[in-house]
């Protein structure tokens, strides 16, 4: 479980880097001539992506305690001679989590890689 984690993390830092990545590359090709500003660097992109995130980051610390409990009370609800039934469609399901969740920064990157190819043809149309 530990490894997985761990890997989320390792791949979560890495589409986060891809996304400062692309957003300064559309930032120096649209926002700097349109607006007249400065060209961003890779790392200030990414500490100005870190410090959005911190401001919008909605972490409920009672929502963990609500599922806890949730989860003591249905625990209690649960016959013993289905413990074993219910143990295995769970483990199935959160085996299907972290599936759907590479699959999901998979897509995002797609998504990022079609938004910067489609700028960069904007860009060299509009630097033409």
């Amino acid at each position: 479980m530990a490894m997985k984690v761990f890997g989320a993390w390792a791949v979560g830092t890495i589409v986060g880097l891809y996304k400062a990545f692309i957003l300064m590359h559309l930032w120096n090709w649209f926002v700097a001539p349109v607006f007249h500003l400065q060209e961003i660097s890779f790392l200030l992109m990414l500490g100005l992506l870190w410090t959005i995130s911190l401001l919008t980051d909605r972490a409920d610390t009672g929502e963990e305690k609500r599922w806890k409990v949730m989860h003591l009370i249905l625990d209690k609800c649960v016959p013993e001679h289905r413990r074993d039934e219910l143990t295995e469609e769970l483990k199935a399901e959160t085996d299907s989590v972290w599936f759907e969740t590479g699959m999901t920064m998979f897509a995002s990157c797609v998504g990022y890689t079609a938004t910067l190819a489609l700028g960069w043809f904007v860009h060299i149309l509009v630097g033409s």
